[in-house]
């Protein structure tokens, strides 16, 4: 993690790292203003106490200030376990949701884990915490909402590649 941090930029806010693991996408989320890691995937899984996350969060970042830097782990389940394909594309949108909380009056506040889920909210295409939901015709429809929800987000991420494409990016390697 160290080694990572020594690219970064004196006055970068975050740092987002987002990676596969078990062929599962996964972020990690430095935000130095808060002095918190977040660490989130799409299924919800937390992080098991002996896990190299946290030991490597514990030995870097969570020993150079004098109060140390906190690790939270958002708990929160986007992707159905019978969707095994969207995970990368959960990432973006937490990714996007993370923009938004750091240009938020709760940045600062190491409140991302109480953001997300209203972010989500708000969005005109519901998608919400499969993990809060209660009954089995109430998860069945959150389940479907969220496959609905990541369909659409699909649809508008190629949109914006072939955009992108169209005005000449990635600039043609010579």
């Amino acid at each position: 993690m160290c080694a990572v941090l020594q690219g970064v930029p004196e006055r970068c806010e975050a740092l987002v790292q987002n990676y596969v693991a078990g062929f599962h996408w996964r972020s990690v989320i430095l935000s130095f203003g808060e002095a918190v890691g977040y660490y989130v995937e799409p299924y919800g899984d937390g992080l098991s106490e002996g896990s190299p996350i946290r030991a490597t969060f514990a030995a870097t970042l969570g020993a150079i200030q004098p109060k140390g830097w906190r690790l939270i782990v958002l708990n929160v389940a986007l992707q159905p376990r019978c969707d095994q394909t969207s995970c990368g594309v959960w990432i973006l949108v937490i990714n996007r949701a993370f923009v938004a909380y750091c240009n938020s009056l709760e940045f600062g506040r190491g409140t991302f884990a109480t953001f997300l889920p209203r972010w989500l909210s708000r969005l005109g295409r519901k998608a919400i915490d499969l993990s809060t939901v209660r009954g089995r015709g109430d998860r069945r429809a959150a389940v479907e909402g969220n496959l609905a929800f990541i369909a659409e987000e699909r649809r508008l991420l190629r949109e914006r590649l072939v955009q992108a494409a169209s005005n000449g990016f990635p600039p043609a390697a010579r």
